[in-house]
């Protein structure tokens, strides 16, 4: 996990990982068509949608993985990911109608108007 300014992100230093994220993102963008009202996902969505996928997909799978896990920030995605791969045979297998239930409930702040 890196911080920049006031946000947050996550490096990985594995290709291996790395590769098995972006599977899981690309996947979960995929699964999210019918939430978002979109034809069709061909890269990355609009910052707001981005942040719920990968805050909600990732809540979420750990909540499958563990019935019992908090709310804390997930200081390894990557051991999730692994977990996840181990526990559903592969990222396709996982069951993306829980984690979209998860998805859904991620508000993210409002834009803020400067009108007066």
């Amino acid at each position: 996990m890196f911080r920049l300014a006031d946000r947050h992100g996550y490096g990985c230093e594995s290709p291996l990982a790395q590769q098995q994220c972006a599977s899981l993102l690309n996947h979960l963008r995929r699964q999210t068509r019918f939430i978002f009202k979109l034809a069709e996902i061909d890269g990355p969505l609009p910052h707001n949608k981005e942040i719920r996928v990968q805050t909600g997909g990732l809540t979420g799978l750990r909540k499958l993985l563990d019935d019992n896990a908090d709310a804390s920030p997930i200081a390894d995605v990557s051991q999730v990911v692994q977990q996840a791969i181990a526990k559903f045979g592969s990222i396709e297998n996982i069951p993306c109608a829980t984690l979209m239930q998860f998805i859904s409930a991620v508000q993210t702040p409002r834009r803020r108007s400067d009108k007066k």
